[in-house]
């Protein structure tokens, strides 16, 4: 009898490490980047000289982004606040500590930026920009033009986008530099039910409980000299309700654990597809 109680808590114990151990790996699939710098200057001295700046804006970076995407039959953009304030967080870092890079000086990128206000993602990316530009349609040709940036603006698998853009002071020369952040949100691909692994634990804590009934029975049973003295026969009919009933929820158990695992097979393999 303790043979097979070992043996099933044994499978038991597999069959939950397997489930959350997919579990794990679909965070570390969820964890790719892919970010393009880029020093992009279009300086047109006569109209600088004349005293006449383009501006940028965050809509038209956006408009002319998505019409490139739609010349390439691509899924438009949506536009992302979260992504907003990871762009407007990195554009105001570089001009604070005068840097142009994905990384900073301490260490910190998009993605850091990114995991810090919260936004969860299956795939992140940035495009960094730094000049003068004829607008915004000028500046995403620039981006366009060059290959590893092109390759993020027309990136199937991205879904949102968010812009920072910013003139201002960089080694004593004022410019501008813009910032393009590309994601996917994690809930994109959908998550295992969260509820239904909190009832697999409710029940597996259910037939930890069961197994020590019948343990305590098994016990008594044995303590009972000669067998089938006594309330030999009584205890036997009380364990084989209690192992009947550790049974079928064993069978239960095991159903819930395999639609769980269905589940975050079906979560990993959506994060692979990206």
């Amino acid at each position: 009898m303790n043979t097979i109680k070992k043996i099933f808590c044994f499978l038991l114990f597999v069959l939950t490490l397997i489930s959350f151990g997919i579990l794990i790996n679909s965070w570390i699939i969820g964890s790719g980047n892919n970010f393009e710098e880029v020093d992009v200057s279009f300086p047109e001295l006569e109209e600088i000289n004349s005293g006449e700046i383009y501006e940028l804006s965050r809509s038209g970076i956006i408009k002319y982004t998505n019409e490139e995407r739609k010349d390439y039959e691509l899924p438009l953009l949506s536009e992302s606040e979260q992504l907003n304030k990871v762009a407007d967080r990195k554009v105001n870092d570089m001009f604070n500590r005068q840097y142009f890079a994905h990384t900073s000086p301490t260490g910190e990128e998009a993605k850091d930026i990114a995991a810090d206000i919260g936004y969860d993602y299956i795939l992140i990316g940035e495009n960094l920009a730094k000049g003068l530009f004829e607008g915004d349609h000028s500046l995403v040709e620039g981006w366009m033009n060059s290959p590893d940036h092109r390759d993020n603006i027309l990136k199937d698998g991205y879904e949102e986008i968010g812009i920072g853009i910013k003139m201002d002071y960089f080694n004593n020369e004022e410019i501008w530099i813009a910032v393009q952040i590309f994601g996917t949100p994690s809930d994109t691909c959908p998550y295992p039910d969260e509820s239904l692994r909190v009832r697999i634990e409710e029940k597996n804590e259910k037939l930890e409980e069961l197994i020590q009934r019948i343990k305590t029975y098994d016990d008594q049973i044995e303590m009972i000299h000669p067998p089938g003295a006594g309330d030999y026969n009584e205890l036997i009919k009380e364990r084989n309700v209690i192992a009947t009933k550790h049974n079928n929820l064993r069978s239960e158990l095991q159903e819930m654990i395999v639609t769980y695992n269905l589940q975050v097979e079906e979560r990993n393999n959506c994060i692979e597809s990206y």
